[in-house]
Protein backbone atom coordinates (compact mmCIF):
# COMPACT_ATOMS: atom_id res chain seq x y z
CA UNK A 1 0.00 0.00 0.00
CA UNK A 2 2.70 2.49 1.05
CA UNK A 3 4.83 2.46 -2.09
CA UNK A 4 1.74 4.05 -3.87
CA UNK A 5 1.51 6.50 -1.87
CA UNK A 6 5.43 7.81 -1.07
CA UNK A 7 8.17 8.53 -3.77
CA UNK A 8 10.05 5.95 -4.63
CA UNK A 9 12.99 7.45 -2.37
CA UNK A 10 10.94 6.47 0.42
CA UNK A 11 11.89 3.24 2.66
CA UNK A 12 8.66 1.60 4.36
CA UNK A 13 8.95 -1.00 6.73
CA UNK A 14 5.17 -2.54 8.14
CA UNK A 15 5.91 -4.17 11.40
CA UNK A 16 5.81 -7.96 11.31
CA UNK A 17 4.28 -9.83 14.23
CA UNK A 18 7.58 -10.47 15.86
CA UNK A 19 8.21 -6.69 16.02
CA UNK A 20 5.32 -6.07 18.14
CA UNK A 21 7.03 -7.74 21.02
CA UNK A 22 10.78 -6.88 19.74
CA UNK A 23 11.57 -4.93 23.39
CA UNK A 24 13.08 -1.35 22.69
CA UNK A 25 16.60 -0.30 23.32
CA UNK A 26 16.97 0.46 26.67
CA UNK A 27 17.31 4.47 26.73
CA UNK A 28 13.69 4.08 24.39
CA UNK A 29 12.06 2.22 27.09
CA UNK A 30 13.29 4.26 29.72
CA UNK A 31 11.07 7.05 27.73
CA UNK A 32 7.73 4.69 28.01
CA UNK A 33 7.99 3.07 31.43
CA UNK A 34 5.57 4.77 32.67
CA UNK A 35 3.21 4.18 29.66
CA UNK A 36 -0.18 1.58 29.28
CA UNK A 37 1.03 -2.16 27.79
CA UNK A 38 -1.29 -1.61 24.89
CA UNK A 39 0.99 2.22 24.33
CA UNK A 40 4.44 0.12 24.90
CA UNK A 41 3.44 -2.56 22.28
CA UNK A 42 2.85 0.31 19.93
CA UNK A 43 5.98 2.23 20.46
CA UNK A 44 7.93 -0.66 20.52
CA UNK A 45 6.54 -1.85 17.36
CA UNK A 46 6.85 1.49 15.58
CA UNK A 47 11.11 1.56 16.92
CA UNK A 48 11.53 -1.84 15.88
CA UNK A 49 10.00 -1.17 11.75
CA UNK A 50 11.65 2.35 11.99
CA UNK A 51 15.12 0.02 12.85
CA UNK A 52 14.53 -2.32 10.05
CA UNK A 53 13.89 1.17 7.78
CA UNK A 54 17.35 2.44 8.94
CA UNK A 55 18.79 -0.36 8.29
CA UNK A 56 18.33 -0.38 4.64
CA UNK A 57 20.47 3.09 4.52
CA UNK A 58 22.69 1.57 6.47
CA UNK A 59 21.90 3.06 10.33
CA UNK A 60 22.25 0.57 13.05
CA UNK A 61 22.37 0.81 16.77
CA UNK A 62 20.48 4.30 16.77
CA UNK A 63 17.94 5.12 19.87
CA UNK A 64 15.11 7.00 18.01
CA UNK A 65 14.08 8.83 20.99
CA UNK A 66 11.03 11.36 21.54
CA UNK A 67 11.56 14.98 20.84
CA UNK A 68 10.51 17.87 22.58
CA UNK A 69 6.91 17.56 20.47
CA UNK A 70 7.09 13.46 21.08
CA UNK A 71 8.10 13.52 17.64
CA UNK A 72 10.98 10.90 16.67
CA UNK A 73 14.32 11.94 16.47
CA UNK A 74 16.04 10.53 13.63
CA UNK A 75 19.43 10.44 12.75
CA UNK A 76 21.17 13.27 11.21
CA UNK A 77 20.17 13.76 7.50
CA UNK A 78 17.10 11.33 7.66
CA UNK A 79 14.00 12.47 7.67
CA UNK A 80 10.59 9.52 8.73
CA UNK A 81 7.12 8.89 10.29
CA UNK A 82 5.87 6.57 12.42
CA UNK A 83 2.39 5.19 12.52
CA UNK A 84 0.33 2.62 14.19
CA UNK A 85 -2.88 1.89 15.76
CA UNK A 86 -3.73 -1.09 17.87
CA UNK A 87 -3.02 -3.77 15.03
CA UNK A 88 -1.56 -2.07 12.17
CA UNK A 89 1.93 -0.01 12.23
CA UNK A 90 4.74 1.16 9.74
CA UNK A 91 7.98 3.20 9.84
CA UNK A 92 8.87 5.30 6.72
CA UNK A 93 12.49 6.71 5.86
CA UNK A 94 14.14 9.09 3.23
CA UNK A 95 17.81 10.65 3.03
CA UNK A 96 17.18 14.62 3.48
CA UNK A 97 19.09 15.42 0.37
CA UNK A 98 15.94 13.62 -1.27
CA UNK A 99 13.31 14.13 0.97
CA UNK A 100 12.77 17.72 2.55
CA UNK A 101 9.81 16.51 4.88
CA UNK A 102 7.76 13.44 5.63
CA UNK A 103 4.24 11.98 7.22
CA UNK A 104 2.29 9.13 7.47
CA UNK A 105 -0.90 8.19 9.21
CA UNK A 106 -2.88 4.77 9.20
CA UNK A 107 -6.50 5.23 11.21
CA UNK A 108 -9.62 3.01 11.04
CA UNK A 109 -11.96 4.21 8.20
CA UNK A 110 -15.31 5.34 10.52
CA UNK A 111 -16.97 8.22 11.61
CA UNK A 112 -15.51 10.46 14.03
CA UNK A 113 -17.32 11.00 17.41
CA UNK A 114 -20.50 13.83 16.88
CA UNK A 115 -18.45 15.65 19.49
CA UNK A 116 -14.63 15.78 17.90
CA UNK A 117 -16.08 16.11 14.50
CA UNK A 118 -16.59 20.01 14.58
CA UNK A 119 -12.56 20.17 17.05
CA UNK A 120 -10.93 18.48 14.33
CA UNK A 121 -13.18 19.76 11.16
CA UNK A 122 -14.32 23.53 9.84
CA UNK A 123 -17.45 23.87 9.03
CA UNK A 124 -16.19 24.72 5.50
CA UNK A 125 -14.26 21.02 5.31
CA UNK A 126 -17.58 19.50 6.82
CA UNK A 127 -19.56 21.22 4.12
CA UNK A 128 -17.74 19.83 1.24
CA UNK A 129 -18.66 16.25 2.14
CA UNK A 130 -22.08 16.62 3.70
CA UNK A 131 -24.02 15.48 1.27
CA UNK A 132 -21.22 13.44 -0.32
CA UNK A 133 -21.91 9.18 -1.37
CA UNK A 134 -21.30 6.91 -0.73
CA UNK A 135 -19.86 8.02 2.35
CA UNK A 136 -21.16 11.29 4.89
CA UNK A 137 -19.24 14.01 6.39
CA UNK A 138 -18.88 12.34 9.73
CA UNK A 139 -16.77 9.56 7.92
CA UNK A 140 -15.09 11.68 5.55
CA UNK A 141 -13.74 13.46 8.64
CA UNK A 142 -11.56 10.26 9.53
CA UNK A 143 -10.00 11.15 6.36
CA UNK A 144 -9.25 14.46 7.20
CA UNK A 145 -7.94 13.79 10.32
CA UNK A 146 -5.57 11.04 9.11
CA UNK A 147 -4.76 13.93 6.43
CA UNK A 148 -3.64 16.23 8.58
CA UNK A 149 -2.14 14.00 11.13
CA UNK A 150 0.73 13.09 8.00
CA UNK A 151 0.86 16.87 7.31
CA UNK A 152 1.55 17.59 11.01
CA UNK A 153 4.23 14.95 11.30
CA UNK A 154 6.02 16.08 8.10
CA UNK A 155 5.37 19.48 9.07
CA UNK A 156 6.45 20.16 12.65
CA UNK A 157 9.58 18.44 13.10
CA UNK A 158 10.94 20.83 10.14
CA UNK A 159 9.13 23.90 10.96
CA UNK A 160 9.05 23.60 15.07
CA UNK A 161 5.78 25.15 14.86
CA UNK A 162 2.05 23.21 16.61
CA UNK A 163 -0.43 23.00 14.64
CA UNK A 164 -4.10 23.15 15.84
CA UNK A 165 -6.33 20.72 13.69
CA UNK A 166 -7.91 24.30 12.25
CA UNK A 167 -5.37 25.94 11.42
CA UNK A 168 -4.94 23.34 8.23
CA UNK A 169 -7.43 23.03 5.81
CA UNK A 170 -7.68 19.92 3.98
CA UNK A 171 -9.51 19.10 0.55
CA UNK A 172 -9.93 15.81 -0.44
CA UNK A 173 -9.79 14.67 -3.87
CA UNK A 174 -11.04 10.88 -3.79
CA UNK A 175 -10.80 10.80 -7.75
CA UNK A 176 -7.28 10.86 -8.01
CA UNK A 177 -6.60 9.53 -4.35
CA UNK A 178 -5.05 13.41 -3.53
CA UNK A 179 -5.36 15.78 -0.67
CA UNK A 180 -4.15 19.37 -0.60
CA UNK A 181 -3.44 20.99 2.79
CA UNK A 182 -3.45 24.27 3.05
CA UNK A 183 -2.17 26.15 6.00
CA UNK A 184 -5.10 28.38 6.96
CA UNK A 185 -2.97 30.83 9.24
CA UNK A 186 -0.67 33.54 7.78
CA UNK A 187 0.95 33.61 11.44
CA UNK A 188 2.32 29.84 11.02
CA UNK A 189 5.98 29.55 9.17
CA UNK A 190 5.86 28.71 5.40
CA UNK A 191 6.47 24.79 4.71
CA UNK A 192 9.71 25.15 2.98
CA UNK A 193 8.19 28.55 1.23
CA UNK A 194 4.68 27.11 0.20
CA UNK A 195 1.51 27.66 2.29
CA UNK A 196 0.04 23.81 1.12
CA UNK A 197 1.54 20.96 0.36
CA UNK A 198 0.01 17.82 -2.04
CA UNK A 199 -0.60 14.19 -0.48
CA UNK A 200 -2.22 10.92 -1.15
CA UNK A 201 -4.70 8.51 0.32
CA UNK A 202 -6.20 5.32 -0.51
CA UNK A 203 -9.23 3.41 1.31
CA UNK A 204 -9.03 -0.47 2.07
CA UNK A 205 -9.58 -3.44 4.25
CA UNK A 206 -11.47 -1.02 6.60
CA UNK A 207 -8.55 1.47 6.94
CA UNK A 208 -7.61 5.18 5.49
CA UNK A 209 -3.92 5.52 4.39
CA UNK A 210 -2.28 9.05 3.93
CA UNK A 211 0.87 10.38 3.45
CA UNK A 212 2.78 13.71 2.89
CA UNK A 213 6.23 13.68 1.36
CA UNK A 214 7.87 16.88 -0.12
CA UNK A 215 10.57 16.17 -2.52
CA UNK A 216 13.62 18.92 -3.44
CA UNK A 217 11.96 18.33 -7.12
CA UNK A 218 8.86 19.69 -6.59
CA UNK A 219 5.29 18.61 -4.27
CA UNK A 220 4.78 15.08 -2.91
CA UNK A 221 6.04 13.51 -6.89
CA UNK A 222 8.65 14.65 -9.51
CA UNK A 223 6.28 16.00 -12.82
CA UNK A 224 4.96 12.65 -13.96
CA UNK A 225 5.16 10.28 -11.25
CA UNK A 226 1.88 8.34 -10.30
CA UNK A 227 3.15 6.80 -7.36
CA UNK A 228 2.65 3.45 -8.49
Amino acid sequence: MWHNLLPAETIVTEATRSMWSTPATPAESRCIERAVPARRREFQAGRAAARAALRRLGIEGFDLLPGSGREPTWPTGIVGSITHDASECAAAVARSDKILALGIDVERFEPLSADLLPLVCSEAERRRWRAHAPYGADVWGKAVFSAKESFYKAYFPAMRAVLEFHDVDIELRPEHGLFVARLVSEALPAFFGRRQATGRFALRDGRIWTAVALVRRGDLFPSGHTGG
